[in-house]
Formats: structure tokens, C-alpha cells, sequence
């Protein structure tokens, strides 16, 4: 068994006070115990094979930390702490100097080499990293980054909520049982950096094994979401729904008419209903969306998972800075019902100096919260077509049609989805998912956790520990040799 030096880290917290301070606050304490420490035994194990993917798990660094250490957030920016190292090259030197002067960690460890190895290296298929780390109460997540070696920035990682972090103990502080620390699986999953744009999986030329060196890759949007396959995306969207918006000849400036036609029943994508279609002019600092960040309660959820625009249109009509809106529904039916496919949308909308951008959404209803959108380059929703030509119109809607998952329903098989436009029996009875708004891509084909490795927590409560050491971190081992 290792040796091991263990420290209670708010006695740190006495230094500099001097001695006699420190001997009066202590004596004042009718009782004086340090918290008590749990060591837990940590396994991560490549199973990639036996799932017909190949990939190694990088080398990579865990800690135990309190609930002010954020490491990642879902639909947030990386946090510079060094995962962006870990999660593009593998490097996991600037996570571990700076988690090291983080006074929120409480042990903290490089876990490096694989159980039976005799150096660090990834691990490919087959093998494992085992080490052991300890927690107490006051410091009871422990949180993990390990590059997916096959991807351009992608990290397994632990996660409560979309937050970094799995939590070892109960509510009252005591350790949880080996049975409850089985649902560290649910927690675990493969997040996505948002540093480094995508490559095909296992292809790129700006991932670990090509050539061309450390760091290279072109810059991402910007923010830490869930790692889908880049290979899958859900793309006939030109081909599906046709969008046309051209100037109306005589009128003011700004005033457009929009035709959508539903193609899916002539595409191999599952013909589908289309909307209503809800339709907005705004300013260009506001958006119905933004890649990459949760839905913001204004109203899109219902219409994504509903086809439902009422209350987004009341949240329109409340704020300032959106300007003319409507909700269409198909041609001649005089209601702003969905349209069929083989059916087709008009109307007329104007913008304005003011309101330059236009935004329309609509659900594709054989799905769970899928929306017809514009995507402009920098995420959000709006196209600046105020004062455009017809052809530069043109060009920006080709350029920018796109389906886009809300985030705010677990996706099922397209078109057989029990929770899906009419087959649900009720207004959002589907499984709630994780919140942030994406890319649609194919359900089936994400990149799955435990379709790469599987980890394994224990308790280690027969592990010998020395007294504690005040100021000195607790140093855990890098795997069994």
C-alpha cells in the first residue's frame, strides 16, 4: 500500500495568527476534532472496444473539492483552469499547477498510469487507471478530466446537473454506501470543450495522433456542451423546407414576404407538419436562441416541444426591442395552424432601422423539441436583412437554415416518439434533458460515456493514513503498479 501524508486544510487557515491566538481559539472549543476523512478507491477502465468504437482515455487529474470549485458548467465558457490542455492535447500539467493553489480543492491527484503499467500512458482498450483519493464532508465532490483520444476537444468528465462535480456524501455529511456510489455512471459523460471546432471522429488532422502539433485546431463557439457525433448531423434542411424572402416591389424599405415550403414528403428525411411558423423583426442584441446556451423560459420550449407560439409571442410582445411578429400558418387556411408537408407558408413582415434582424422558428413536429431556424455565425437567431438585395437575402437564408435542437426534451427516434407532436398525451411529458440549445443531430448516434469507459468508486475505509500534517495537501497515488 502507498504512503500517504493527509492534511485538515482549514488549520491553514490559523497560520499567521501566532501561537497563543492559536491556543486561545482552540481552548475555547469544549470539544476540538478534526472532520472526518473517507478515502474512496477510483477505477476508470477503457471498454471502447466491446462497443465497436476505438479510442484511448488520456492520462488525466482528479480532485475532491467543496461546492466553490467550478471546473465546467454546461452552456458556459471554459474556465481557463487548464481542461482546454486536457481536452484538445491530453496535457494535463496546467490543471494540476492551477487546481493546486485552488483553496477550494481538498486532495487532489494525477492519475497517470495503468494498473499492471510501469509508466504513464493512456490506456487503450481493455486496461485501466485505479488510484485512490480522499474526501470529508466539507469537500465532498470529487471531480475528473480525462481526454477521449479520437476528438478534437472532448473530456470524460463527472457532472451534477450540468455542473462539475459527483458527490460522495449523503446530505448529512456521512460517506455514501459502495450501492449508493453506483450511480457515478449516471453522472458520467463525455463533454465537449468548446474550444477546438470538431473534426470526424478518429480523422481529424488537428487531433492528438495527426502531425501537426499541440494546439492547432480552429477555434470553437465557445462553450462546454455535451459531445455529440459531428458525423450525424441532421442536414437536408434546404432540401426539406424550402425558404424564400424577397423584397415587396413598392413598398417601404424593409418590407419582405417569406414563402416556406414544407418538402419533407419529397426527402428521405420523415415527412413531417411544420409549425405555425411565429416570425419576429429585432434589434441586432437580441435573440430567440444561442448555440451552445439554455433556453431562457420566454416561450421557445412550448413551441419546440408543442408547436405551441402563444407564449413566446406574448414574451415578444413585452419587450421593447422586438419589433413586428406574427404566427402564419399554412396558405389559405385562415388559421395559424401547422402545415402539412406538401404545404406552403406566406406572409408578409416588415423591418425597419430599427429592427433590422429577422428571426422565425417553427417545430418540426414529428420530433421532441426540434426547430425550423436561422443560425447566424454567431449562434443566435437573427438575419440582418434590412436593406439587403434579393440575391444577398437569398445567399444569407441558404447560408443559415438550420434545425436546431432546443435542449429542453430527451430526443427520441424520429417520427415514433411517444412523446412527439400528436402522439403525446400531454404538454411536455417528455423526459427533461440537459438544457442547452444545439445542432440537430440523429438520436441514435451521439457519443455515449459508457460506450467508452466505464468508473468504478468504493470506499477504502481499511486504507492507513498518518496524522494529519497542517498546510500540507493530501497527496494520493498514480495507480497501482
Amino acid at each position: 500500500m502507498m504512503n500517504r501524508t493527509l492534511a485538515v486544510r482549514p488549520l491553514r487557515n490559523l497560520i499567521g495568527m501566532g501561537f497563543g491566538a492559536v491556543a486561545v481559539a482552540m481552548a475555547s472549543c469544549s470539544t476540538f476534532q478534526p472532520e472526518p476523512v473517507t478515502i474512496f478507491n477510483v477505477t476508470i477502465s477503457n471498454v471502447a472496444r466491446d462497443h465497436g468504437v476505438e479510442t484511448v482515455i488520456s492520462t488525466g487529474v482528479a480532485v475532491t473539492h467543496n461546492e466553490n470549485l467550478l471546473l465546467f458548467e454546461a452552456g458556459r465558457p471554459d474556465t481557463g483552469l487548464g481542461l482546454e490542455g486536457i481536452a484538445e492535447d491530453g496535457q494535463k500539467w496546467d490543471l494540476d499547477r492551477n487546481l493546486k493553489r485552488a483553496p477550494s480543492v481538498y486532495d487532489q491527484i494525477i492519475f497517470d498510469t495503468p494498473i499492471g503499467g510501469k509508466k504513464p500512458e493512456n490506456i487503450g482498450t481493455g486496461d485501466s487507471y485505479e488510484f485512490y483519493i480522499a474526501a470529508k464532508p466539507s469537500h465532498p465532490f470529487l471531480s475528473l478530466a480525462s481526454m477521449v483520444g479520437n476528438t478534437n476537444d472532448a473530456n470524460l468528465m463527472l457532472d451534477t446537473g450540468g455542473r462539475s462535480g459527483y458527490r460522495l456524501f449523503r446530505a448529512d455529511g456521512t460517506p455514501k454506501t459502495n450501492e449508493e456510489l453506483r450511480d457515478v455512471m449516471a453522472h458520467w459523460d463525455v463533454w465537449d470543450q468548446g474550444t477546438e471546432i470538431n473534426e470526424l471522429n478518429g480523422a481529424g488532422p488537428n487531433q492528438p495522433d495527426a502531425p501537426s502539433g499541440l494546439n492547432v485546431g480552429a477555434a470553437d463557439v465557445g462553450v462546454v456542451r455535451e459531445y455529440e457525433d459531428v458525423r450525424h448531423p441532421i442536414d437536408p434542411v434546404d432540401q426539406a423546407f424550402a425558404v424564400s424572402i424577397v423584397n415587396v416591389v413598392g413598398a417601404s424599405p424593409g418590407t419582405l414576404r417569406v414563402t416556406i415550403r414544407n418538402t419533407t414528403n419529397a426527402t428521405n428525411l420523415l415527412a413531417s407538419a411544420l409549425g405555425p411558423v411565429l416570425a419576429v423583426a429585432h434589434d441586432p442584441s437580441l435573440t430567440l436562441f444561442e448555440l451552445g446556451t439554455a433556453d431562457g423560459g420566454q416561450g421557445l420550449e412550448s413551441l419546440a416541444e408543442e408547436g405551441d407560439p402563444s407564449r413566446l409571442a406574448a414574451s415578444l410582445a413585452a419587450h421593447g426591442g422586438y419589433g413586428r411578429h406574427l404566427v402564419a400558418g399554412p396558405d389559405r387556411s385562415g388559421a395559424p395552424a401547422a402545415a402539412p408537408a406538401g404545404g406552403t407558408v406566406s406572409f408578409v413582415i416588415q423591418l425597419s432601422q430599427a429592427h433590422p434582424e429577422l428571426s422565425i422558428a417553427a417545430m418540426y413536429v414529428e420530433s421532441n423539441d426540434v426547430v425550423l431556424a436561422f443560425v447566424n455565425t454567431f449562434g443566435g437567431s437573427g438575419l440582418a436583412l434590412f436593406g439587403k438585395t434579393d440575391a444577398e437575402i437569398d445567399a444569407m437564408v441558404k447560408a443559415s437554415l438550420r434545425f436546431v435542437d432546443a435542449g429542453t426534451e430527451q430526443n427520441e427516434p424520429i417520427g415514433a416518439g411517444s412523446h412527439q407532436g400528436a402522439r403525446q398525451n400531454r404538454p411536455g411529458a417528455g423526459e427533461p434533458e440537459r438544457g442547452v440549445v444545439r445542432r440537430w443531430r440523429v438520436p441514435s448516434n451521439p457519443i455515449i460515456a459508457s460506450d467508452i469507459a466505464t468508473i468504478t468508486i468504493v470506499r477504502a475505509d481499511g486504507v492507513p493514513h498518518p496524522r494529519p500534517k497542517p498546510g500540507a495537501r493530501f497527496r494520493s497515488g498514480q495507480g497501482r503498479n
